[in-house]
């Protein structure tokens, strides 16, 4: 969003879709809602983001499904910097006591190991909720589909990259949230979407789902026009289990069809990386090479599962450095130039050491000296 205008627009055009009786399930990204978002200006952000938001559960109560139920919100993830944030105004705004009874959902990105303790707090949270006779909210767990700007933003900042270095450890991660999510206990307050084309993670999932007895609330999701036949094949499958399945689709006015064609480029780079399943999808004969790699690609997932660091990638903290005064270091032009490191503000702690100096500099001590 370049403008509050554009911002405003495009909450207005969500509340005339929830009118339509024809769409009962829309998915949100904050940075759509609201064009001025700041990691540094956490708490304002966040307060504009809460009221908006409720704007859209609010039509949702109003805007009933044929059979009387209220509409849905999916708040999807997008960059890094606004998962905190994202998960935040979603767990702030249900807190509202006219939406104790309205579930709505939230998505994790598996490639970021900092999803896994969001899993966590969203279980603990709903589970109170849930206790409070509230109704249970959803999560749907992706894989992840922003790494190319995450990549480019870690470069041009100076700070590592959020994302697991490898694809293995990026599975690994996905099949752990999904044991993680994927129990009696959670289900009941934490519905969960299963998002993916891989076979072999549906499969996973549908195994767990059988060892551990649970059917109810559980929706396997993909993408629309993506393995359409593979589709196909696994809403039978889900069918006979008492699954529901779902497909995202991808909708766009004949105005904005350029953006559509940002999304459909991106789309092609994912389902054409080596590493990606449905790049071998025509290959999947049984026993023949292209089942054989993906088979070998996830048995090596589940071996790194006892390898799994679930803490964030990124732990830079202003408050734990020192600048002590030295005589300068002289410059060794044998060791290449390392440029300091911007400060990452999507980070708590550094938040909290510019809030500190801000403080100070508004004290009056500070102002009378």
């Amino acid at each position: 969003m370049l403008g509050e205008t554009e911002a405003n627009k495009r909450i207005n055009q969500y509340l005339r879709y929830l009118a339509e009786p024809d769409i009962d399930y829309i998915s949100v990204k904050v940075s759509s809602i609201h064009s001025q978002l700041h990691p540094l200006a956490f708490e304002e952000n966040l307060k504009e983001v809460i009221e908006r938001l409720c704007q859209l559960y609010d039509a949702c109560l109003q805007q009933r499904t044929t059979d009387g139920s209220p509409k849905f919100v999916n708040l999807d993830m997008e960059a890094y910097h606004d998962l905190e944030l994202t998960a935040e105004a979603f767990m702030r705004c249900l807190d509202e006591p006219r939406f104790r009874e309205f579930s709505a959902g939230i998505v994790l990105q598996a490639y970021l190991p900092d999803s896994r303790l969001w899993l966590h707090r969203l279980q603990e949270w709903a589970q109170a909720r849930r206790k409070s006779e509230g109704a249970p909210v959803k999560v749907r767990i992706v894989k992840g589909a922003n790494l190319a700007v995450e990549r480019l933003e870690s470069a041009l900042e100076g700070w590592p990259n959020p994302v697991l270095p490898t694809k293995t450890l990026v599975d690994a991660n996905f099949k752990q949230m999904l044991l993680d999510a994927l129990t009696p206990e959670s289900l009941d307050a934490v519905h969960i979407g299963v998002a993916s084309h891989n076979l072999f993670d549906v499969a996973f999932a549908l195994t767990l789902l059988e060892e551990r007895g649970v059917r109810e609330g559980v929706t396997l999701e993909m993408l629309e026009g993506m393995g359409t036949h593979l589709q196909r094949v696994l809403h039978a499958e889900a069918r006979e289990r008492g699954i529901p399945t779902l497909l995202y689709t991808p909708v766009v006015e004949r105005s904005g069809f350029t953006s559509a064609v940002a999304y459909l480029v991106r789309r092609l780079d994912e389902n054409t990386g080596p590493e990606n399943f449905l790049s071998s999808l025509f290959d999947l004969e049984e026993a023949g090479p292209g089942f054989r790699e993906n088979q070998q690609r996830f048995c090596n997932a589940l071996a790194q599962l006892g390898e799994l660091d679930d803490q964030p990638r990124r732990r830079q903290d202003r408050n734990a450095e020192t600048n002590p005064e030295a005589e300068p270091t002289p410059v060794d032009c044998a060791v290449p130039f390392e440029n300091e490191a911007n400060t990452d503000w999507a980070l708590p702690a550094n938040r909290k050491w510019a809030e500190a100096i801000r403080s100070e500099w508004t004290s009056p001590d500070f102002k009378s000296r």
